[in-house]
């Protein structure tokens, strides 16, 4: 799967690319991407979980890696509910602002990264109402387990 278009960081005053689940506005509609930083963005490579408390707590992952592309990718996980994988259509990193917005399913996650790089305090959204949704950074210990899904199963048999 392709990377996504990612910025690290922009100039001030500086175009960003248009969020896809932003209609087109005369400021969005020509705006070019920022360059990436590699670095800035490689620090976000790896698995994030923490759990959404949405009437019921929920126990969501995120992958962040490198696309085949040279860009990076990521996929959330809501694993409470199934092992499906939702692919992210945007992940940027501004300063020590995460977001990621998931067309699929018109979710979209903005939190502020920590100093030491292990955690992300932030806020998921979709709906009406955002829920706050911290992240941590796992380690292979402490990494929760995705379910297979039946495509995986499919797939090595």
């Amino acid at each position: 799967m392709p990377g996504m278009a990612v910025v690290a960081s922009a100039a001030p005053g500086s175009a960003l690319p248009p969020d896809p689940l932003e209609p087109p506005t005369a400021s969005n509609r020509q705006a070019t991407p920022a360059k990436s930083a590699p670095s800035a963005l490689e620090s976000l490579v790896g698995t994030w979980q923490g759990t959404l408390h949405a009437g019921r707590d929920l126990r969501a992952v995120i992958t962040i890696s490198k696309a085949e592309d040279g860009g990076y990718k990521a996929i959330f996980y809501s694993i409470d509910q199934s092992g499906n994988g939702v692919p992210a259509t945007r992940l940027t990193l501004e300063g020590r602002t995460v977001r990621i917005s998931i067309l699929m399913n018109g979710g979209a996650y903005e939190g502020n990264l920590s100093s030491d790089g292990k955690s992300i305090a932030g806020t998921w959204s979709q709906g009406p109402t955002p829920l706050p949704l911290n992240l941590t950074r796992a380690t292979p210990e402490s990494e929760w387990s995705i379910p297979a899904t039946n495509s995986d199963v499919a797939a090595q048999g």
